[in-house]
């Protein structure tokens, strides 16, 4: 499970395994954490994704160390996170506060930009590969596919 704890810098993130004793505490962002998701995978093990003001992104299993590198860095925050395991693999999506908006297959660390020309504030993912993408200027529900196989040339 993941819990919420009481800090005195917005930047940790706190997470317990099976009980609250067991509560480790990680700095993994240089600033304020603003987007968090977790899911759990097909092995049952919950994984998280957290985003921080400082433009990185972080992914790590609850019940392991935090990888020491970032899954990305940006020079801009990031406004939301969205997390999902749909059958192809699980997949992550990330926004940044200059709108720009990526998904990760995290099996083989494929990519897709998308450049959604709007503020994100908020992501979410569903199992079926549909994302939701809402900010001020209101919401839109995207196709998430698995990039195939280019064509053969003619």
């Amino acid at each position: 499970d993941l819990h919420s704890f009481p800090t005195r810098r917005s930047s940790d993130l706190y997470s317990s395994a099976n009980a609250p004793q067991q509560v480790r505490s990680h700095q993994l962002h240089q600033g304020p954490v603003t987007a968090v998701a977790g899911v759990h995978g097909r092995s049952g093990r919950l994984s998280v994704i957290s985003g921080g003001a400082d433009g990185t992104v972080r992914l790590w299993t609850v019940a392991e160390p935090p990888v020491d590198e970032p899954l990305i860095r940006r020079n801009t925050g990031v406004t939301a996170a969205a997390f999902a395991v749909p059958p192809s693999g699980p997949v992550a999506a990330v926004a940044w506060t200059d709108g720009h908006l990526r998904v990760w297959d995290l099996l083989d660390g494929e990519e897709q930009i998308i450049d959604p020309g709007l503020t994100v504030n908020a992501l979410a993912l569903t199992p079926e590969g549909l994302l939701a993408v809402a900010g001020p200027h209101g919401t839109a529900t995207l196709r998430i596919s698995r990039p195939g196989p280019s064509p053969a040339p003619r």
